[in-house]
């Protein structure tokens, strides 16, 4: 099987950084399971966004606080979209 092959059918792969883990983590510990459903309301984004939280921890996130666990998560995305995977 050639290189190319097996980079197509070979699943891509992302490892957090200890920062980016440190802090996924700490959500997890203090916030309650939550879901983020939504359609921007810019054309610049044909589609819709919904993110499934499943946290351990006591506290209900608000608007702020789980928007920025949505801009984590969208940063994350962008990171696995544009990083070379063949490597």
């Amino acid at each position: 099987m050639s290189n190319i092959q097996d980079a197509e059918s070979s699943p891509a792969r992302l490892r957090l950084s200890s920062e980016q883990l440190e802090q996924l983590y700490s959500w997890y510990d203090q916030y309650q399971s939550f879901e983020i459903n939504k359609t921007p309301e810019t054309n610049d984004f044909p589609g819709s966004i919904y993110l499934l939280f499943s946290g351990q921890g006591a506290a209900i996130v608000t608007e702020t606080e789980s928007q920025g666990i949505l801009n984590f998560a969208a940063d994350i995305f962008d990171q696995f979209v544009f990083e070379d995977h063949n490597q």
